[in-house]
């Protein structure tokens, strides 16, 4: 599938665009054979999928680096011998004299004065369309400092398809392994996390056959003897793909059982991947930190640094797990062309999801470019400056960094299900549910009442709640109400995804949208509010909290009072994930006889007949007490 400006800044657009796979030969010209002891490594190394990006279309020069760190891979001591990149396939009248390949401590300021070595080859030397492998007059050994490699290549002539896409990636993500800069367009060194650039080195040295280490870990939480799993990002440091990992877990001097994960996809030399490990909680509750060990990689001893193949993580455990809601954030705006498809997200999650799915969008708009639907209001401000670099991208439960609000962490189709589904799988040690009302036939303020039952006990409280008001079915006439919208120009570019398809076959400006999940108004949206959540905090019971808030006064913001719903977010304050959620429309003002009656009806807590608090589910003779003061026998089977 070809994705073009896979994302778009707030100032400007993503430089790289991606057309269809390039097909290199498959023997690189004048091949240096690894020799005993030696081996070609880098992100090029294996089966590779070769995809070929262009900037502007313009004749200039283009540089391509690679980082290889010392202090990973075990290349540390290493020695480099040659150099295996790839010439685009271009005619010879198109490039220009020469291709310089270098090696450097620090990416230089031109190819040609890499502190290391540089090497000019004539095109003359050179086959297009195909990997050539170039030996350094002098082999280097690799510090703990680590090495750039690379080489650039001028366009004398960028009229043809392939000069204009002259960059080779492939789309596997290695550290630091996507340097580029031109002479033109791009001046200054620009590392691109989304792919690699298949730069390939001939190294000597003993690299043993099984070796990982865990770069970083995840904080982890389950529910008393149920299943759970450890999020960790593990490195390659050995010669082979890696498809399955063994590890252990040990707490308090005791290690568990040995377990063995076999990858969906092995990832390769030079890679990382990040696997969720499952594993069964203890029974006992509370906060712990065990350890993970990476004991063995593909069946053999992992030979990575002791150091390397563990780490500690904190580790949550509470009596049972709530039901649990994905909040999906997403950051968009009608100036937008790429930002469509967060809409389509928005649909099929919504779609897909149900009532496990909320979603909130925040509007944006940029210099020159309104969107009437940006209000400083909703108090996102903080919010899209420690996470959002560039539109369209959304957050889930803020657990990580901006993703794509359709693609996800994928490329595929939709392929932000996978990340849904990785969050529902999540336990989660609350449930909250939310109720709103109008305080008066007025309908100018809204008081918003949430009922948080907690399933861990702790005698201080990380937690807080926020509220957003939505806003539905949001219209207007004016030109910056039409969304902006680039898919409208690459028609077959997306015949093969019928979710985006359909936007190709409108116009680059859609008139007439109704948007849905507008964020109008925001209380604590950061981290929530101070001391909506006390302590302490009692395993099994249930916390109140409300709040009022007045609605905004803008008559874009609020069209219909009939389609505003209120979300409460309740938030971990030390990690700022969004633990859990819950949406609910405003109902009709009530009356005070009906409030009395049904703060009476509120349970305050559940005693045995000792006195000892009782969670809810315990059975046995339960001393239930209320709001209004009266107390009542209930026996629960």
């Amino acid at each position: 599938m070809l994705m073009l400006a896979t994302c778009v800044s707030m100032s400007a657009q993503h430089p790289l665009s991606k057309r269809m796979p390039v097909s290199p030969t498959a023997n690189p010209k004048a091949t240096i054979q690894a020799g005993e002891g030696q081996m070609w490594w880098g992100p090029g190394a294996g089966e590779i999928d070769l995809q070929g990006y262009g900037i502007r279309g313009l004749a200039e020069t283009y540089e391509l680096a690679a980082y290889y760190p010392g202090n990973l891979y075990g290349l540390e001591g290493r020695t480099v011998h040659a150099i295996r990149v790839y010439i685009p396939n271009v005619t010879p009248n198109a490039m220009g004299d020469s291709v310089v390949v270098w090696i450097a401590s620090s990416r230089p300021t031109t190819a040609s004065k890499a502190n290391i070595q540089a090497k000019v080859v004539s095109k003359a030397d050179l086959t297009f369309n195909a990997f050539n492998d170039f030996a350094f007059d002098q082999p280097y050994t690799i510090t703990n400092k680590g090495i750039y490699v690379g080489y650039s290549f001028r366009i004398a002539d960028a009229s043809t398809s392939n000069a204009m896409y002259c960059v080779p990636a492939i789309d596997r993500v290695n550290a630091s392994s996507g340097w580029l800069r031109t002479s033109t367009s791009y001046p200054s060194w620009y590392n691109y996390s989304d792919f690699s650039f298949p730069i390939d080195l001939l190294f000597s040295g003993d690299m043993p056959e099984g070796r990982a280490s865990i770069n970083t870990i995840e904080d982890t939480k389950g529910a008393a003897g149920k299943a759970s799993s450890v999020k960790a990002t593990l490195y390659n440091e050995s010669p082979r793909g890696i498809s399955s990992v063994s590890y252990t877990l040990t707490q308090d001097g005791n290690t568990s059982e040995e377990l063995t994960h076999t990858l969906a996809k092995p990832f390769t030399q030079m890679g990382w991947a990040t696997v969720e490990l499952p594993f069964t909680v203890g029974n006992e509750t509370g906060a712990f930190t065990p350890t993970l060990h990476i004991t063995k990689v593909n069946g053999v001893e992992n030979a990575a640094s002791e150091t390397g193949r563990q780490k500690e993580f904190s580790m949550l455990v509470y009596s049972k797990s709530g039901l649990k809601r994905v909040v999906e954030e997403e950051f968009t705006g009608t100036w937008c062309g790429w930002c469509p498809r967060g809409m389509v997200g928005m649909e099929l999650a919504e779609k897909t999801y149900g009532d496990r799915f909320i979603g909130i969008a925040v509007h944006k708009g940029q210099s020159g470019s309104p969107d009437p639907m940006e209000t400083n209001g909703n108090n996102y401000t903080n919010v899209m400056n420690n996470y959002i670099s560039g539109f369209p991208s959304c957050l889930l439960d803020r657990t990580s960094g901006a993703i794509d609000p359709y693609y996800g962490t994928g490329q595929s189709e939709f392929s932000l299900k996978y990340d849904f589904d990785a969050r529902l799988a999540k336990s989660c040690e609350a449930d909250i549910e939310v109720s709103a009302e109008w305080t008066t036939d007025a309908k100018k303020t809204i008081k918003a009442t949430t009922n948080t039952t907690f399933y861990i006990s702790s005698s201080k409280s990380n937690y807080a709640i926020g509220f957003v008001l939505l806003s539905d079915s949001l219209k207007g006439t004016t030109t910056q109400w039409a969304q902006t919208n680039y898919f409208s120009n690459y028609a077959a570019d997306f015949v093969n995804e019928p979710n985006l398809s359909q936007l190709t076959k409108k116009g680059s400006r859609i008139v007439g949208l109704a948007y849905n999940h507008v964020a109008i108004l925001g209380r604590g949206v950061d981290k929530g509010l101070t001391s909506s959540v006390s302590a302490p905090i009692v395993d099994g019971e249930t916390q109140v909290y409300s709040n009022n808030m007045t609605l905004p006064t803008s008559t874009t913001l609020v069209q219909n009072k009939a389609n505003i719903r209120v979300v409460a977010l309740l938030f971990d304050t030390t990690t700022g994930e969004i633990v859990n959620a819950a949406v609910t429309r405003v109902s009709e003002p009530t009356g005070i006889a009906d409030v009395v009656a049904k703060d009476a009806e509120r349970v305050v807590g559940r005693y045995n007949l000792q006195g000892k608090p009782m969670r809810v589910g315990e059975r046995g003779v339960m001393l239930v007490k209320y709001a209004d003061g009266h107390s009542e026998k209930v026996l629960f089977k």
